[in-house]
């Protein structure tokens, strides 16, 4: 049996408990780091940053992706998330030109 990762999945209801669960813890750690400060580790980005700044574009704001189902769940996730949205649209202000010329992530 071959392994399909959450986001690959044509199964809405699978899609929808892995980012209710699993990011959403993922993304409650974050938000109490990101309450403190304008990046992960501080106010300049690290490596950390492009990482997490990628699965904001990549995974939760990817309008690439065909399956509206998983857009609509990130865009719930993100509204209790207001740091880490926030920190998203921060990294994109400072990252906008690698962001425009980066090749992306094709579902």
């Amino acid at each position: 049996m071959a392994y399909t990762p959450a986001h690959m999945s044509k199964d809405d209801a699978k899609i929808k408990a892995v980012i209710e669960g699993k990011a959403a813890d993922y993304f409650t750690k974050l938000e109490e780091i990101l309450a403190k400060s304008k990046f992960i580790c501080g106010e300049k980005l690290t490596v950390i940053d492009f990482w997490a700044g990628s699965f904001y574009f990549d995974r939760c704001i990817n309008q690439g992706n065909p399956n509206k189902t998983t857009l609509a769940c990130w865009a719930e996730l993100l509204k209790k998330y207001p740091n880490f949205k926030r920190f998203g649209e921060d990294f994109r202000k400072e990252n906008c030109d690698w962001l425009e010329k980066r090749k992306t992530y094709e579902f």
